[in-house]
């Protein structure tokens, strides 16, 4: 869902940037036209500045932002330590309360990033404290060492996916304020087009760029049955 938005803001981004552009080019091909409604080359020249200043936003979009290689070995790093964690908490006819409290070998799995955070909160320290229990139970000692590296990893990935997230953030405002200057701009100088040469064909040249409209797909074809 995240993608497409993206790539609906980059294509409406596009229309304005082209349709900018064709008001810019006519602006200044009717510019003698323009400065009889005191339209000046600052005008003009601002709108080219707004035009280059959009250009640069447009390429140098942020990509997006993802955990999904760390994620995903935190979780099957997880996965098999739950397995272990659960023989030492609960054996029959014993059940060990405060190592299901330490070691959280039950429950729902956390499967989205906010309840992983939370799941792995204090969990390296457990699982040190019972580091010998997990061994005997099939969690060795190597993998409570790639369970540890993965925690690690991922709060890492973490806090700075926040702070890419924090600078895009800023830069998508920063974006807006840009878009909408521009658009202000470009409505401006429309405007003063159209009146500058009212009933004249060539006041077309002003008109808003229009997006193509899709064509609507074929039916397929299906043999007779």
């Amino acid at each position: 869902m995240a993608k497409k938005k993206k790539a609906r803001l980059g294509v409406e981004m596009g229309l304005l940037l082209a349709d900018a552009q064709r008001v810019a080019k006519a602006a200044k091909k009717y510019a003698r036209q323009l400065a009889r409604l005191g339209i000046t080359e600052a005008d003009r020249s601002e709108l080219e500045g707004l035009i280059a200043q959009a250009r640069v936003r447009l390429a140098n979009r942020p990509g997006p932002v993802s955990l999904e290689g760390v994620r995903r070995q935190l979780q099957d790093q997880l996965r098999l330590y739950r397995v272990s964690a659960a023989f030492v908490a609960e054996r029959p006819g014993h059940s060990d309360a405060n190592a299901r409290r330490a070691l959280k070998p039950f429950g729902e799995f956390p499967s989205r990033d906010a309840l992983l955070k939370s799941y792995i909160d204090g969990l390296p320290s457990a699982v040190a404290s019972y580091s010998a229990q997990l061994a005997q139970r099939g969690f060795s000692r190597a993998q409570q060492a790639q369970l540890e590296s993965a925690v690690a990893a991922f709060l890492a990935a973490l806090q700075a996916r926040g702070a890419l997230l924090g600078e895009a953030r800023a830069e998508r405002d920063e974006t807006d304020s840009l878009l909408a200057q521009l658009r202000e701009q470009v409505s401006y100088l429309r405007k003063a087009g159209h009146a500058a040469l009212y009933g004249q064909k060539s006041s077309s040249e002003f008109d808003r760029l229009v997006a193509p409209k899709k064509k609507p797909a074929k039916p397929v074809a299906t043999a007779p049955a």
